[in-house]
């Protein structure tokens, strides 16, 4: 996260809302986990780097930080999205 260096309100609001779902959804912090957005449209994983860092984002409210982690969002293709979802 800590590459993610600033970010602006809006992009900032979903980032928030997806780290928070992933992150209720991790058992424990040195855990890795992936997860759908709550509409199916996003694949959201969380990995912890294991270096002990703070990762810190720039927002136009302020600044976020927290432990480092790579997250990875990647967009869902309608055709790959479970039948429950669609």
């Amino acid at each position: 996260m800590s590459e993610l260096e600033t970010l602006a309100t809006g992009e900032f609001e979903l980032f928030q809302d997806l780290l928070g779902d992933v992150v209720s959804a991790r058992a424990s912090s040195t855990d890795s986990v992936e997860m759908l957005s709550g509409d199916g449209c996003l694949r959201v994983r969380l990995e912890p780097t294991g270096d002990d860092r703070l990762a810190r984002i720039h927002t136009g409210d302020g600044d976020f930080s927290g432990p480092d982690q790579w997250i990875t969002i990647e967009q869902i293709a309608i055709e790959d999205l479970p039948e429950a979802v669609v």
